[in-house]
């Protein structure tokens, strides 16, 4: 076992050998009382140092909770407190200490003792330093408050070694007696240099906070290292709290900063700004915010501020601070905005305000609420102004009779006349598709689109058919809307109600159609007399004939032939004299005008030659026959009233091209390839002026009585609906062309409509009953062989009546009604509805020589009917009723032969 020379205990053993052989054991008595005062230093000092390093654990976390500011909450000061107490404990259990902490109410928050023990530790703590003993162990320790709380800790040590028994005593009295002063002298050297020395050295070194030298000693060199250990941590703990320090002193500069900052802004606004506790009372208020209400910010401080500034209306009454917005703001936590309200100024006045309310949240609770506002004191004035200058344009325009709507560019409606209205409804702030159309997207073609697209003025016409199946006409004019710098905003829309104008165009070119009918009256007799008199002839020689097949064919082919020239001069007046909707299919221009070439002839006088050319290439346009026809008819009537003495009058049809600037010349028609049909005559001419005015409505140059001035206007309207354009060369003394150009339909949509089309071939045959209803008995024998010969049962009557009943006889083995449209007792519509009253899906033809006789082309679309005109012609006839009867949806639809 090695010897470890510079022990204390050692050399105290060595020494005192050496002093005890010198000196008798009685001074032993004088040696245990200087070891007992060096012990009780120890203890102070080892007590000192234990209670340090508890004292260092409470100033770190006071520390911590004094730089975070948390001190006085309350939640995170007990936690920390709690977590304290912990930490003291386990740091006590690793030392090997024990102690006792008592708060400021005198409740024991940590013990390491047994109850009976602590209580007499407890008794002691007024004391600084506590020694006690406790079974053979002696306990010591030092007492220290804990500022700010007030706490009580104690730090106590266990001490077993340094008791000395008092029944030793009785040996060494004689002793005492003989050697005293010589062990106290020889005790006083060694201990002095042995203890007090080293000691020196260490309470030197720890009042000046230096590290502890090496001083030779084990003990005292423990004591120094534990010292220079916990000195190395008191020092990086002070370089960390200088640094904390440092940044903390940082942090607050920057807090000044941008609290200088942010009232720098604050002032710098224009718009005032103060801010209010939870009791309403103001917090902070900004240059702009005294300036607008005449107060200084030491007024406002403080101060409640709805009972200030907001504690009226308008009108005077009160206005109750529970009701007002801004205190809404701490309920809800939520911006409100108000426009409506004013706040009040130091002298009383009173001006409106815009103010916005913003919650000020604190850990998700609003501590306080910041109002900024405005003076809107000339915006409201400038409001009222615009509103009147409003309300007397509105009376302006509501005075024009048209209707005046304003979209924006999401085709929001933002402004309807009461015009407007009375024509589509109330609809403002409804988008214009949905609300009219009941559409999801933009109508193809729209004006106001089209308006706010190019910035140009665009037309249209619509027709709406209200439930009871009255249609009215509309004209829609828009225009784009701008804003001060010419951005388009929206879109202006002017409807105008045309339907009274378009039933007065009607009337007078149904009444011109009367007219023209009068003029052709002479030629068509006379077509009409050739026609029935070859029918009269081959019937005559049919019965003179010998049975011959080939000869009764021959005849009967001209008897035929006869029978569809009569079918296509009534089919043409009829066309000429309907009064109906613009009915568009695709047709040929060149065929339809070799077909008017017979009625043209018949309005041209003898002393003018008309020649007619038609285009090589067949015209395929979409038009309304009978529209184009009277356009024709119109131009070439214009045309004879030009020549008076005669002269010729040629009529052609040719292809050819429009380009864009053709188009944005006359103001409307469509680009790419067209149909022309021109009309020239060699009659008098017209001027420039003339030229320009022609087509304007009730325009003419003919004498009183000759004229209305509306057919070219007509004209220049059904071209215009076709998206066509019209043009007029003419010069004084040279004649004049009109030249009309109309759309030719694309190859693709051609020979879509091309396989839409069923050819004589297909006609097939049947075994379906079909009930026919027709008054006229040859007609009615005609079909009921007819369909015989096809394999249908037919079911005949002989007029509505009739064929009710026998329907109601058997009306499940009914597949299909073809009915006559004019019979006596009941019509074709009577009929019908009274069958689809039994039957609602059943299927129907009706036969007429013109639709309108009984049905409107409404009513055809309604009733899923099929309309074939007279004369029937047999193959069309058995291919519509096949495609009828295999069709399941009955799909209404128009045939002419």
């Amino acid at each position: 076992m090695k010897i470890d020379r510079h022990c204390l205990t050692y050399r105290l053993v060595v020494g005192t050998c050496v002093t005890f052989a010198l000196v008798t054991f009685s001074v032993f008595m004088a040696g245990e009382q200087i070891i007992k005062d060096i012990v009780e230093d120890y203890h102070q000092l080892i007590a000192d140092y234990q209670a340090s390093e508890t004292r260092q654990l409470f100033e770190s976390h006071i520390a911590e909770l004094t730089s975070a500011r948390l001190l006085g909450n309350k939640e995170v000061l007990t936690a920390h407190q709690r977590s304290l107490v912990e930490g003291v404990r386990l740091n006590w259990k690793q030392r090997e200490v024990g102690g006792i902490i008592i708060d400021s109410d005198g409740s024991t928050l940590l013990t390491t003792f047994p109850p009976d023990l602590t209580h007499h530790l407890i008794s002691h703590l007024s004391q600084n330093f506590i020694e006690v003993m406790d079974q053979e162990k002696e306990l010591f320790g030092r007492v220290e408050q804990v500022h700010p709380w007030e706490w009580q800790v104690a730090t106590i040590v266990t001490d077993q070694g340094y008791r000395v028994s008092g029944r030793m005593l009785p040996l060494v009295l004689p002793l005492l007696i003989l050697g005293p002063l010589v062990m106290l002298v020889s005790l006083f050297f060694i201990l002095r240099r042995q203890v007090q020395q080293p000691v020196n050295i260490l309470v030197r070194s720890m009042t000046k906070e230096e590290p502890v030298a090496h001083i030779g000693v084990t003990e005292f060199d423990r004591i120094g290292e534990a010292f220079n250990q916990s000195l190395s941590r008191l020092v990086e703990r002070s370089v960390s709290l200088t640094q904390e320090l440092v940044e903390r002193k940082r942090a607050e500069q920057v807090i000044r900063t941008q609290e200088e900052r942010i009232r720098l802004l604050l002032n710098s606004t224009a718009e005032g700004i103060y801010g209010i506790d939870e009791s309403g009372l103001c917090t902070f208020s900004n240059t702009a915010c005294c300036q607008l209400l005449g107060y200084s910010e030491a007024e406002l401080l403080g101060k409640n501020l709805h009972e200030l500034i907001h504690h009226s209306h308008a009108d005077g009454t009160s206005y109750l601070q529970e009701h007002c917005p801004i205190l809404h703001t701490f309920r809800t936590g939520q911006t409100t905005r108000n426009d409506s309200e004013i706040f009040w100024r130091a002298d009383g006045a009173p001006f409106a305000v815009e103010y916005w309310s913003h919650p000020i949240m604190e850990n998700n609770t609003v501590r306080g609420v910041m109002v900024t506002f405005f003076d809107i004191t000339q915006r409201k004035q400038a409001q009222e102004a615009l509103k009147a200058e409003k309300n007397k344009f509105e009376a302006i325009i509501a005075g024009m009779g048209d209707g005046v709507s304003i979209q924006d560019k999401n085709y929001t409606i933002i402004y309807q006349n009461e015009v407007h209205k009375g024509f589509v409804g109330d609809h403002l702030e409804a988008t214009c598709y949905k609300a009219y159309e009941h559409r999801d997207n933009i109508c193809q073609g729209c004006p106001v689109a089209l308006a706010m697209a190019d910035g140009k003025v665009h037309s249209s016409e619509r027709c709406v058919e209200s439930p009871t199946g009255e249609r009215r006409y509309f004209e829609i004019n828009a225009s784009p809307l701008r804003d001060g710098t010419g951005a388009i905003i929206g879109g202006i829309e002017v409807v105008r109600d045309s339907t009274e104008r378009r039933r007065a165009e009607e009337q007078l070119i149904q009444a011109q159609k009367m007219e023209g009918i009068g003029h052709l009256a002479g030629g068509v007799a006379h077509d009409f007399n050739n026609v029935l008199n070859v029918v009269q002839g081959y019937g005559e020689l049919l019965q003179l004939a010998k049975p011959n097949e080939t000869t009764i064919k021959e005849y009967t082919g001209h008897i035929l032939e006869a029978v569809r020239r009569g079918a296509n001069i009534t089919r043409q007046i009829l066309s000429f004299s309907r009064k109906e909707a613009m009915t568009v299919k695709t047709i040929n221009l060149n065929e339809l005008v070799a077909a008017l070439q017979k009625m043209l002839r018949r309005l041209v006088r003898e002393d003018i030659d008309i020649q007619i050319t038609t285009s090589d290439t067949p015209l395929m346009v979409s038009a309304d026959a009978g529209q184009i026809d009277q356009v024709i008819i119109n131009l070439t009537t214009n045309a004879c009233h030009a020549m008076p003495n005669g002269g010729t009058l040629r009529i052609e049809t040719k292809c050819a091209t429009l380009d864009d600037t053709f188009v944005k010349a006359n103001g409307f028609g469509v680009t790419g390839p067209c149909a022309v049909v021109t009309v020239t005559d060699t009659g008098i001419g017209m001027d420039e002026s003339v030229c320009k005015r022609m087509f304007e409505p009730f325009f003419t140059t003919k004498e009183v009585g000759k004229g209305t001035g509306l057919g070219l206007s007509m004209v220049y309207g059904i071209i215009k609906k076709h998206h066509g354009v019209i043009t007029v060369s003419s010069q004084p003394g040279q004649g004049t062309t009109c030249t009309v150009y109309l759309p030719l339909i694309s190859d693709a949509d051609l020979r879509q409509n091309e396989t839409k089309t069923i050819s004589k071939e297909e006609t097939q045959q049947g075994t379906e009953t079909i009930l026919v209803a027709e008054d006229d008995p040859a007609l009615r024998g005609w079909l009921q062989t007819w369909l015989s010969m096809k394999g249908y049962t037919v079911i005949t009557a002989e007029d509505g009546e009739d064929a009710v009943q026998k329907f109601d006889l058997s009306s499940d083995n009914i597949h299909m009604v073809l009915l006559d449209g004019i019979m006596p007792r009941k019509n074709g519509k009577e009929t019908l509805l009274g069958m689809r009253a039994r039957r609602p899906d059943l299927k129907a033809i009706i036969l007429s020589g013109y639709a309108e006789d009984v049905f409107t082309q409404k009513e055809l679309q309604d009733l899923n009917l099929t309309f074939i005109e007279k004369p029937v012609e047999p193959d069309l006839l058995m291919r519509t009723i096949r495609q009828v009867l295999d069709e399941g949806d009955g799909t209404a639809r128009l045939n002419f032969t």
